[in-house]
């Protein structure tokens, strides 16, 4: 199980990584869908955020991926991470489902993506409109 204080860590770090994304390189205005992507790789979960005026049809890195926005780094995903991967305590659904909500929240919480669709899924899988 993840406990809660991590989620709400997470959560507030990753406000202000978005936040800190849209103050050095704005969202253009021509894009209307969001990505929040999760690639697990290297035993590490790599949490990233990228925009495109289309909706694709597999989870990958749109035309806006400023290098700001390409990582997130939480010291609570890493002990995520180390839970998921050397402990084996939680499951990649667990992580999943944490992230899924943790960055859709995050959008809400950010004036700037509210007029934006939000999408959350692990990289090169399908996307569900």
């Amino acid at each position: 199980m993840i406990k809660k204080y991590l989620k709400k860590a997470i959560l507030n770090q990753f406000v202000e990584f978005l936040l800190g994304v849209q103050e050095d390189k704005h969202i253009p205005g021509e894009t209307k869908i969001v990505y929040f992507i999760v690639d697990f790789s290297n035993n590490d979960i790599d949490l990233s955020y990228s925009a495109d005026e289309r909706l694709f049809d597999i989870f990958d890195y749109g035309w806006y991926f400023p290098p700001d926005a390409q990582h997130f780094w939480s010291h609570e995903l890493e002990t995520i991470a180390v839970e998921l991967f050397d402990k084996k305590s939680i499951t990649k659904k667990q992580v999943m489902l944490l992230l899924k909500d943790i960055t859709l929240s995050a959008k809400t919480k950010c004036d700037f993506l509210k007029n934006y669709t939000g999408y959350f899924g692990e990289r090169f899988s399908k996307v569900y409109k």
